[in-house]
């Protein structure tokens, strides 16, 4: 798994996308379905958000981020993804990079 680039450079800082890459290598070091699985939970978090669940789906990213050793309700890269996602979770939802099938089902629900 790897941060996917396509995410809008406006969106999160070289420091935050940094925070992003970090996390993600040092949770494929648990397991890399254990990664796949934050990746794609969170994915499915802004699915969520962008058809109108916000509760759900901002639980869900807030898990994800948990997961992957962000602490969202602090000021740092967590509160700042999740206020990204909150109001841009089209743009979001390739963060994680999540498998292929799940990014699909998202862009289809985009338009």
């Amino acid at each position: 798994m790897a941060m996917n680039s396509k995410v809008p450079t406006q969106l999160l800082s070289e420091r935050d996308r940094e925070a992003v890459r970090s996390a993600i290598e040092t949770t494929e070091g648990i397991g890399s379905h254990v990664c796949a699985a934050c990746c794609d939970l969170f994915a499915c978090g802004c699915y969520l958000i962008l058809v109108g669940q916000n509760a759900a789906g901002i639980k869900a990213c807030r898990t994800a981020l948990f997961a992957f050793g962000f602490l969202p309700d602090v000021q740092g890269p967590g509160r700042r993804i999740i206020n990204k996602a909150k109001k841009f979770p089209s743009e979001m939802v390739d963060l994680f990079g999540p498998h292929s099938e799940i990014r699909v089902v998202l862009r289809n629900a985009a338009r």
